[in-house]
């Protein structure tokens, strides 16, 4: 049996049983002892390593708290769950059962040539078996059937989630629910400001008004009353001057009262606001490069509540503008200083608008090719509600600057490019549709770019990145004018020359979009190992994601009666052992997998070696199924994929002769190998590979047509008659195509 060291070599301190003895105790645990469920219970177990949330946190408390004894379970687990009668385990039982770890511990030890490990096995013995247990032999018993106590409570959570053919941990939830708990937060502390500003506004309106009337009964000192009355032709009487200035006192304090609460209230609740708001913003802006590897979606929807929201905060503040214009223009001179630190502040908070709120709509290509056109858009989310006190037709200019420059990149005006850009510079424009102010950037090329890797790294490993830089000219209500700075960063991108650089590019923007600290990382720093679990979760959202773009473009002639077919557990298996190298029996779904394992080491298939890496290897497959081609034979489940050629032949020798299935080459990237049942000369079963077809090979001629010309290929794994799977797929004149005895490919495919 296939086993994990890795445990052996993380915990090279003595094993304290105590920590884990009294979880459970013998023999009242609530243990279902009933054998048919015990045995194979690590099998159906394991099985569950790449499920979803509901046993997640569970699965992470399971491998924490019994880390240091999985690799024994995996061990003894023909002891465990064959021979254990776990119903009751006395002392004598349990000393027996002991006896019976070492033998097999022994046993294992003598298949084992690695030094190290036996080194391991010798430490075990001594510190577990001859020494602690040698007295307290139930306390392993213990801890096992704590273990299978846990493992019991997964799986039954497990099967009442329906969780068996459910993907890995889905952060897009927790990222959408996220978006909407924040914006419903934001929408509840806005209605009431512009609840508060619509008052204030009316209270402030009616001081104006009030203003006006009182301005013809004094003089320019603002202390005297007038002696002409312009109504009654004759100065007013001594109860008039009287009422007028009481007015005036009135009027003074009301404009006191208006210029604090702008003060002490207004200007700091839209201050906090405001910066709620553009901590959402930010936070979507973080997360755009999820889209790219299909973990988030919703992104258009979101944008126009982003837009919408800020839209209202704009109107809010020119309101408030306005408004302390007008007390300032009322203000006497103990009011003065008190209104001019509100307009300041309120001006400081609408040039921040008028310089976050400017968003890149759709990013430009995360793997730029020299001399290859490529297009996007922007957007500024305030803009429609800044016309009147800013030029919303604007010149934005894009740059390829490097992680240096981005460090610096608030501080600079005169940016420093890395590369040379063509067709860099457009005009803002207003949408009538969409009410929105967009920036459409089309025909860009880059045509040359300074490379600065480090050592150790590759031209596709250095990141980079486009920043789009605006001018936005501000007049406020008080005629003070702002030169703005809008910049705006694309997510990172990776400058190839060629083509073949292009899969070791995609692997760097994979593993930077799926694993980076998308808030206030150092440009463009990223994690270099991640679980096992978190991997494959990104992998086959990214597969989802690739196959989805095929469907939705129009171009291509792709039937959608199926649904979109991702990654399924047997998949995420079989991926997990290329990676790690283990049966999966072995595989620990919170195993750590660095970057060289992902894309620089050499995996090693079953038959033979191959000079590429596990990310060659699944990105060429996955741009065979993205392929038009191929898509809708992967979505409608006619091709098997990753199933290593011994499983398929096992699986074959059971069926009828002319059985054949779809899968996946091991040595060939992105090869498809039809492998099928047939009978020797002496009508003995055998099984046959056909050379591996490439995107290239279905060009000529598809996979259904090929098919077609193959009368010996009569059933699809298992008993799927051939014309009835792929009839609809046959075209209706079909090339002969030649198949002989020396395209048979049964070692090396």
């Amino acid at each position: 049996m296939d086993w994990d060291m890795s445990y052996f070599a993380n915990n090279q301190e003595p094993f304290n049983l105590s920590e884990i003895y009294g979880i459970l105790l013998l023999p009242d645990i609530g243990l279902d002892t009933n054998p048919d469920e015990i045995f194979g219970q690590w099998r159906r177990f394991s099985g569950l390593m790449f499920n979803s949330n509901p046993v997640k946190d569970m699965l992470q408390s399971y491998f924490k708290d019994f880390h240091k004894y999985i690799s024994y379970r995996i061990i003894f687990t023909d002891i465990i769950e064959g021979t254990v009668n776990w119903s009751d385990v006395t002392f004598e039982d349990a000393c027996i059962y002991m006896k019976k770890f070492a033998d097999e511990l022994q046993r294992q030890q003598n298949n084992t040539s690695t030094v190290a490990i036996n080194e391991e096995f010798e430490h075990f013995q001594a510190e577990i078996l001859q020494n602690s247990l040698c007295d307290e032999p139930l306390k392993l018993m213990s801890i096992f059937q704590s273990m299978l106590k846990r493992e019991q409570d997964i799986l039954k959570l497990a099967v009442n989630s329906q969780l068996s053919h459910m993907q890995l941990p889905n952060n897009n939830n927790n990222i959408r629910d996220d978006f909407v708990q924040n914006m419903r937060k934001a929408y509840a502390q806005l209605s009431q400001i512009e609840n508060s500003t619509y008052d204030t506004s009316n209270k402030v309106d009616i001081l104006e008004n009030e203003f006006k009337a009182l301005c013809q009964f004094f003089t320019d000192d603002d202390t005297s009353l007038q002696y002409n009355w312009p109504d009654q032709g004759c100065p007013p009487q001594a109860y008039q001057k009287e009422e007028l200035t009481n007015r005036r006192i009135c009027l003074e304090q009301n404009i006191q009262a208006a210029a604090d609460y702008h003060q002490s209230f207004l200007c700091n609740e839209i201050h906090t606001l405001l910066n709620n708001f553009l901590l959402v913003l930010r936070n979507w802006q973080a997360n755009q490069s999820l889209v790219t590897i299909g973990s988030h979606s919703r992104k258009s929807l979101e944008l126009r509540e982003l837009e919408k929201c800020c839209k209202r905060i704009t109107k809010v503040l020119i309101s408030c503008m306005q408004q302390v214009v007008k007390l300032q223009q009322m203000a006497v001179d103990q009011v003065k200083d008190q209104v001019q630190c509100s307009t300041q502040q309120y001006e400081a908070l609408i040039c921040e608008v008028a310089r976050s709120a400017f968003v890149i709509e759709k990013h430009p290509p995360q793997v730029l090719l020299l001399h290859k056109i490529f297009k996007s858009r922007l957007r500024h989310l305030a803009a429609s509600e800044l016309k009147d006190i800013a030029n919303v037709r604007f010149i934005t200019t894009a740059n390829l600057i490097d992680r240096h420059t981005v460090s610096a990149i608030s501080e600079q005006i005169n940016i420093t490019p890395s590369g040379n850009m063509i067709n860099n510079q457009a005009e803002s424009s207003f949408s009538t549709t969409s009410d929105s102010i967009l920036v459409e950037m089309e025909n860009m090329r880059l045509v040359s770019s300074k490379h600065a890797v480090v050592e150790g790294e590759r031209i596709a490993d250095e990141k980079q990145c486009i920043v789009f830089h605006a001018e936005i000219f501000l007049k406020c209500p008080s005629m003070v004018q702002y030169n703005v700075q809008a910049k705006v960063l694309s997510s990172p991108v990776v400058v190839i020359s060629h083509v073949k650089q292009e899969a070791d590019a995609n692997a760097t923007i994979f593993w930077d979009n799926a694993f980076s600290e998308q808030q206030q990382r150092t440009p463009f720093e990223v994690t270099r190992s991640v679980q096992l679990y978190d991997l494959l979760f990104h992998l086959d959202q990214l597969w989802i994601e690739e196959l989805r773009k095929i469907g939705a473009s129009k171009k291509k002639n792709i039937n959608q009666s199926h649904d979109i077919r991702g990654l399924d557990d047997d998949a995420k298996r079989f991926l997990a052992m290329k990676l790690i190298g283990k049966s999966a029996g072995s595989l620990n779904p919170f195993s750590a997998v660095n970057w060289n394992m992902f894309q620089k080491d050499k995996i090693v298939p079953m038959e033979v070696k191959k000079n590429f890496s596990f990310w060659n290897y699944f990105y060429k497959i996955m741009k065979l199924v993205t392929c038009p081609l191929i898509c809708n034979y992967w979505n409608a489940g006619i091709v098997m994929g990753f199933i290593d050629k011994a499983t398929s032949e096992r699986l074959l020798e059971q069926y009828t002769s002319g059985t054949f299935l779809l899968r996946f080459s091991q040595t060939v990237l992105g090869g498809l190998v039809i492998t099928f049942r047939t009978e020797n000369d002496e009508g003995g079963v055998k099984v046959v590979h056909y050379a591996p077809d490439t995107v290239k090979d279905f060009k000529q001629c598809s996979l259904a047509d090929i098919l077609k010309k193959l009368p010996h290929l009569r059933f699809l794994y298992p008993d799927l008659k051939k014309d009835d799977v792929f009839g609809q797929y046959y075209s209706e004149f079909t090339f002969f195509r030649t198949i002989s005895i020396a395209t048979f490919y049964e070692i090396y495919s």
